[in-house]
């Protein structure tokens, strides 16, 4: 950004534009269905008690594929309500493509989830005359799955075909330009561009060099948010209701860590610090952990009828050990062979040029 509002940083990119945000509106529209869909399976208890799915992992994976395609469906939203003639088009497009295509297919990862578990026959005792319904509802959805992707494999064919745009606009910006489009309706403007360029300057950029410390608090927050309401329902015990929360943040930094990378929600400005890899592979190992644990069980010596909080505090606490005692050193040499310092992560011969540049500009990215 500029004093004075969004730099261009490149030139509008109409050639195939109407075909990328129709295919975002494809996606959003599969978004609205699927979150609609798996809400309604779980809440029918005549369909949700006698489906294949209705046990984790498979019911992990619908759990937390209905948050993180809410939260998809948001960016892909706030990415179409962006004016067309706003600074920084092909940047802004190519990256709501990419989180139309992030959001199709963790609908259809978890469509495999299910149809895994229809054909292994999970839970085969349960089923009753309801549990086609409930199959049919997973045809229908995973239909409508595989058009989507087609409609943005499309998209991405004519984007491909588009110059290497700048790093900027981000997703942070998309979310200034929001607001500046908004004031602008007001008549405010030009007041509100350049309080919103003081606020890219100071609080944003610090959201970007520490995204890792973001991201832990946000999943933390949306974890609390999201698993408040069954907590208090059902009445977890206080170390229960932590464990709960804790498995929950995890799946949530893992995906932010992964997807936010994928999608640059907001672009590390430097190569990623050693350790980093080993804190996302330490919460995945902790999600799959207690994702499988009636498969995991055995390898503690510990049956289905034994287990419980204890057991699975245990269970989760050697997989994060085995994570970090196997992450560790992989990392370490990753970083030493790459010629960097494991400390900064970067080559010998460009840490004098950093650290000028962050003692210029405030501050490390994580």
């Amino acid at each position: 950004m500029s004093d004075d509002g969004f730099e261009v940083g490149a030139p509008p990119v109409t050639a195939g534009a109407g075909r990328v945000r129709a295919a975002a509106h494809w996606a959003f529209a599969l978004a609205v269905v699927a979150v609609a869909g798996w809400w309604l399976l779980k809440k029918i208890p005549t369909l949700y008690e006698h489906e294949p799915w209705q046990n984790d992992p498979y019911d992990a994976v619908v759990s937390f594929a209905v948050v993180a395609v809410s939260l998809l469906a948001v960016l892909v939203l706030a990415g179409t309500l962006v004016p067309a003639s706003a600074p920084g088009a092909s940047r802004r497009l190519i990256d709501l493509l990419r989180a139309a295509w992030l959001l199709a297919w963790v609908v259809a990862g978890t469509e495999i989830s299910d149809w895994i578990s229809v054909i292994v026959r999970a839970d085969r005792a349960a089923w009753s005359a309801t549990t086609p319904i409930a199959v049919a509802v997973l045809a229908g959805l995973t239909g409508f799955t595989v058009l989507v992707l087609r409609i943005l494999a499309r998209a991405r064919g004519t984007v491909s075909s588009w110059p290497q745009p700048p790093d900027r606009p981000d997703w942070l910006d998309v979310g200034l330009l929001l607001l500046v489009t908004a004031a602008g309706r007001l008549g405010r403007g030009a007041e509100a561009s350049r309080m919103l360029a003081q606020l890219d300057r100071t609080v944003l950029m610090q959201v970007r060099r520490h995204s890792l410390r973001v991201a832990l608090v946000g999943a933390i927050a949306l974890a609390g948010l999201t698993d408040t309401p069954q907590v208090v329902l059902e009445g977890y015990s206080l170390p229960l209701a932590i464990l709960f929360f804790s498995i929950s943040a995890c799946s949530y930094f893992t995906f932010a860590m992964l997807a936010g990378g994928y999608l640059r929600l907001a672009p590390p400005r430097r190569p990623v610090r050693f350790g980093v890899r080993v804190t996302v592979a330490t919460a995945a190992a902790v999600v799959l952990a207690a994702a499988f644990r009636t498969t995991l069980w055995p390898l503690l010596g510990i049956t289905v009828a034994e287990a419980g909080p204890t057991q699975l505090v245990v269970l989760v606490a050697v997989a994060a050990a085995v994570a970090i005692l196997i992450g560790l050193p992989i990392d370490y040499l990753s970083v030493r062979r790459s010629g960097a310092d494991p400390g900064s992560a970067r080559p010998a011969g460009e840490r004098g040029q950093v650290a000028q540049h962050e003692n210029q500009h405030g501050g490390a990215a994580e």
